[in-house]
């Protein structure tokens, strides 16, 4: 947390413009020298502003909260890859682009999706004695597999597998929704903020006013957090889904604490 007194200096700055303008509109026989009107003009300013601060000492207070949310995650995405191996390069690739099909049929009459990413090929070499020489062509498509149902994970990693995919990258989870959750969590932050303000205000004999602004940022991160058994029958558990909001609300801290 942290104070300062950028309204007062706002205010200052006001005031200062308010006797230039009424300075300005003063006839040259009123004030036949903008000189002479300098000093006077900077002299009330200062004076008003002394007299302002002394009434209504305002002060602004910067706050950050941050809080978070656990619930069950509602998605999860089986990360891997498809690769083939033929002499010609057009093979590969139409290999892999067999398999994905037929992955993608059967994934679809289990309730998964499937979605490609990232296409690389290049050759292949063996070698023969001192020699490398090329012995065709390898591609790879990686692909993504979300299910909506998180407790059939085991199922789909062992679905795959069976098909032939030996690539698999990894297994994470999320939220289908986060709404609500980052609802709560924002909720939660804000609520933290104001107790942290008017701890900060009670103590230096102030109050909370209204809000100056407000910063806000959020995050998911889910895990996965149990054992995986591979005989299709098995589950992966994962952890809770973690909704995370982190806020930095700036008030303003007005007299009537009891000061």
């Amino acid at each position: 947390m942290k104070s300062h007194s950028w309204f007062q200096r706002v205010l200052r700055f006001f005031v200062a413009a308010c006797l230039v303008g009424a300075a300005a509109g003063i006839s040259a026989a009123q004030a036949p020298s903008s000189r002479n009107l300098a000093p006077p003009l900077a002299e009330r300013a200062a004076a008003f502003w002394e007299e302002l601060a002394r009434h209504y000492p305002f002060t602004a207070l910067t706050v950050t909260a941050t809080r978070t949310v656990q619930v069950e995650p509602t998605l999860a995405v089986v990360n891997a890859a498809v690769d083939a191996i033929a002499e010609r390069a057009a093979e590969a690739e139409s290999q892999v682009r067999q398999r994905i099909e037929a992955l993608s049929a059967l994934l679809e009459e289990r309730g998964a999706a499937l979605t490609v990413g990232h296409f690389t090929i290049y050759p292949r070499w063996e070698y023969r004695g001192e020699r490398a020489v090329q012995s065709g062509f390898e591609a790879r498509r990686q692909i993504a597999v979300s299910l909506e149902e998180v407790d059939r994970v085991g199922e789909i990693v062992q679905l795959l597998l069976d098909a032939g995919v030996n690539e698999i990258h990894g297994i994470s989870y999320g939220l289908k929704d986060e709404s609500e959750a980052r609802r709560a969590a924002i909720e939660q932050a804000l609520s933290d903020a104001r107790e942290q303000a008017e701890a900060a205000a009670a103590a230096v004999g102030k109050r909370v006013g209204s809000i100056q602004s407000i910063a806000l940022e959020h995050q998911v991160n889910a895990y996965y957090g149990g054992p995986l058994t591979w005989d299709g029958s098995g589950s992966m558990a994962p952890s809770p889904a973690t909704v995370q909001a982190n806020v930095v609300v700036e008030y303003l801290l007005v007299p009537g604490g009891g000061e």
